[in-house]
């Protein structure tokens, strides 16, 4: 298969949270302040927001309350949506402290796999340099499509595959992959059956920035309030899609 590789028209789009849904945002937010050595940038009654100077990725917890349906991976009639790849210079001493922190192991036997005190799933891979985000990776039936989405909608190219895996922009500051699931079940966002579990804010220079997002096969969402319109990308992943100042 051929690099994928697009923008939209040169219009510049760029993602800057990843919200994570919780039923509580501080507790959250202070667990992946520990673990990625991040700051907090913004709190409650605002947002809570954490991620440090220079990091193009920032970290929000949005509240879902009482209504929250954790994944409950890898069972897929609870499927996880999306998923964080993270590194840290010393595996075996980051794991020695996750539990006390809330993080558990799921059934699966995948060493490298924990879950967050939500419910997330999340990777943890041994890597020198400073604790930090590899990867935002978003599961799919159809992980091509989703990749070819993506990398028009952001202007990356393809930078890595395996037979069910496509990254894209591993050389950018927010690196994305794309893993091949054989059921998907896609979020049904505002609906809360399957909810989004963590969604990408993506912000855009040009209104007709959402024009081209559409063409590119992105589905409006209904409003619910929110400042930024929301679309399902072609997987059904809800992502915001915000002009300067929403």
């Amino acid at each position: 298969m051929s690099p994928v590789r697009g923008t939209l028209a040169g219009m510049t789009a760029r993602i800057g949270n990843l919200v994570i849904e919780c039923p509580d945002p501080g507790a959250l937010a202070g667990f992946y302040s520990e673990l990625l050595d991040l700051q907090t940038l913004r709190r409650p009654p605002d947002w809570m927001v954490i991620g440090r100077e220079g990091m193009a990725l920032r970290l929000a917890f949005d509240s879902v309350g009482d209504n929250w349906q954790p994944p409950r991976w890898p069972d897929p009639a609870y499927p996880q949506q999306l998923h964080l790849d993270i590194a840290v210079p010393d595996r075996a001493a980051i794991e020695a402290q996750l539990p006390a922190r809330g993080a558990t192991r799921p059934t699966h036997q995948d060493p490298h796999i924990w879950i967050d005190p939500a419910g997330h799933p999340f990777c943890l891979n041994e890597q020198s340099g400073s604790p930090r985000i590899q990867m935002v990776v978003l599961d799919s039936e159809d992980h091509e499509s989703l990749a070819v989405f993506y990398a028009k909608l952001l202007g990356l190219k393809q930078t890595s595959e395996g037979a069910n895996w496509i990254g894209i922009g591993d050389e950018t500051p927010t690196p994305l992959g794309f893993a091949r699931v054989a059921r998907h079940v896609r979020p049904t966002w505002p609906e809360p059956t399957y909810p989004q579990q963590m969604h990408l804010d993506i912000g855009i220079g040009d209104p007709q920035a959402l024009v081209a997002a559409e063409r590119l096969g992105a589905v409006r969402l209904p409003a619910v309030g929110g400042g930024c319109p929301v679309y399902a990308d072609p997987a059904g992943h809800p992502i915001c899609l915000c002009l300067p100042r929403q």
